[in-house]
């Protein structure tokens, strides 16, 4: 605990030094080049503050928010953040937005604590902190409708998309806006290519310049997924999904600096930095990859590209004025399309044969799923681990399914049939990402020191990946569930034997349940069928 205070006060005492030491205090005072105070910011003088449910109150820079108060911004309002989630956690009702507001000041409180710190010892300037800013508050830009859904559609579609990619291309769109008033002196050119690089960090190709690595890695870390956008959306999710985590966000953040161009951190949280990657697969487990957000996502997915050759959404794609017109709304769109009355004249747009066809079958998935007759959940397993290990599991088709079936009575249609493989890892797939980052002992330290999770306590799992295997039907009759489930089990035991765990017990279908009667007298009371009570008996 000693070390921890020394490390704390040293912290504090160089960022006094440096005003302003408050995030509710204006920051990015100074020109990069020069290094002098600006004279003027217009209209906003001293940035905006903001009133955040999970960050408290916290200020944004007078450049940041000339980026905010953009259309293309403002965009983000309309996508949520949890996409399909929605239908089932019923208070994640956030925003894309103020994610990126929250990451935005992640990045720069951050930034702001190293240079404070280490300034005399980095190459480090004011600049390089207002780049992170920015590029935390315009990194999530380039997600389309239900954010990582419409991710799953243009794959299907063959369109490799990266939204990182989109979010440059949007935030070059910004800056040639002559309307948004962006000038040389809020964002030079090198500035501009600092703050995509952060960005993209290393996808695009391009290394990041020796002795400026460590800055790629506050907003998107590829070296080991510890960055402040997981900081910001796993708070945040569990806050809207009324999930505990017990992360310290703020202590993570304070006990760090850089050696060796990359951001360590104080040994003694070695279990709170662990922790962040455990709640990341807790919260896929209960909250990101639930079994009827999925079913939602499946239909939003399927309604999507059945609405294709009318939407064109690939085409949408390839010009970023023309994606930021895409969001969530794109659902109610489809569900008004050909609505020829006034206030809807504008979505009573002509479509020919193929077009029709193609928004009435995307119509008739959205209204199952506004009467929630969602995609029916029949099963699923997890693959076994060994199966895993040696890189032997391939995920079964649905003719594998349907071949197996020995209902005669029920005729299963592959179409029907959804296989959905959903991984849940601690970020980086079998490997374990603490064993990518780096550690120091002590404030004064100038060595970085890798430490095995044997070291600190024996009771870290063995295994950082697991897949489960789910079948869904699009077909909801209890008859074609049931028998696509017996068709799966036949499957499953043919495949594996007796290897495999149900990832829950096995349970009654609708179909299978007991008949009930009422009893006389009450209408709202009900009992079992005495047939089946007597046959439990016997």
């Amino acid at each position: 605990m000693e070390e921890d205070a020394d490390f704390t006060q040293v912290t504090m005492s160089q960022r006094m030094t440096d005003k302003p030491s408050s995030s509710l205090q204006p920051h990015h005072y100074y020109n990069a080049p020069s290094g002098k105070k600006r004279a003027d910011f217009g209209s906003q003088p001293h940035g905006k503050l903001f009133n955040d449910p999970v960050h408290n109150h916290f200020r944004l820079d007078p450049v940041s928010m000339k980026i905010v108060d953009t259309p293309q911004f403002q965009r983000l309002a309309d996508l949520k953040q949890l996409g399909c989630t929605y239908y089932v956690f019923r208070g994640a009702s956030h925003a894309r937005l103020e994610h990126s507001l929250g990451v935005g000041h992640l990045a720069y409180t951050l930034a702001d604590s190293i240079y404070k710190m280490q300034r005399e010892e980095l190459d480090i300037s004011r600049s390089d902190v207002k780049c992170a800013e920015i590029a935390g508050l315009v990194h999530d830009l380039g997600h389309g409708p239900y954010s990582h859904v419409f991710d799953r559609v243009m794959n299907k579609m063959g369109t490799h998309w990266v939204h990182e990619q989109m979010s440059v291309n949007i935030l070059d769109d910004i800056l040639a806006d002559n309307v948004h008033d962006i000038s040389e002196a809020d964002l030079s050119e090198d500035e501009i290519k600092h703050v995509k690089a952060m960005i993209t960090s290393e996808k695009g190709g391009q290394p990041p310049p020796k002795g400026k690595r460590w800055l790629y890695e506050i907003v998107a870390n590829n070296r080991n997924g510890l960055d402040v956008d997981k900081y910001d959306y796993l708070q945040r999710d569990a806050l809207y999904c009324n999930v505990k985590t017990s992360v310290d966000i703020n202590r993570i953040m304070t006990l760090a600096k850089v050696l060796d161009d990359e951001i360590c951190y104080k040994y003694t949280e070695f279990q709170n930095v662990y922790e962040v990657f455990a709640t990341r697969a807790r919260m896929f487990r209960s909250v990101y990859l639930h079994k009827k957000a999925r079913a939602v996502e499946h239909m939003i997915v399927d309604a999507l590209l059945a609405a294709e050759p009318t939407l064109r959404l690939a085409e949408r794609t390839e010009d970023p004025r023309e994606f930021v017109r895409l969001d969530d709304s794109i659902i109610k769109v489809i569900e008004n399309w050909g609505v020829a009355r006034p206030g809807f004249g504008a979505l009573a747009m002509d479509a020919d044969e193929d077009g029709e066809t193609s928004i009435t079958n995307a119509q008739a998935i959205l209204q199952r799923l506004r009467r929630r007759d969602l995609y029916k959940f029949v099963d699923e397993f997890i693959v076994p681990r060994e199966e895993l290990d040696a890189d032997s599991w391939k995920e079964p088709s649905a003719q594998d399914i349907v071949s197996h079936s020995s209902d005669s009575s029920v005729k299963l249609d592959p179409d029907n049939i959804i296989i959905d493989v959903a991984k849940v890892d601690l970020t980086k797939g079998s490997q374990n990402p603490m064993d990518s980052v780096s550690f120091f002992h002590h404030a004064e330290s100038t060595e970085k020191v890798s430490l095995k999770a044997n070291q600190i306590s024996t009771m870290f799992p063995l295994s950082n990946l697991e897949k489960h295997c789910r079948i869904y039907s699009r077909d909801s009759s209890p008859a074609v569930v049931g028998a696509t489930q017996e068709a799966f089990r036949r499957w499953l035991e043919q495949r594996f034997g007796d290897r495999v765990q149900l990832c829950t017990p096995a349970r009654r279908l609708r179909n299978e349940l007991p008949p009930m009667t009422r009893l006389e007298g009450n209408p709202r009371k009900r009992s079992l069928d005495g047939a089946f009570i007597q046959s439990l008996n016997r």
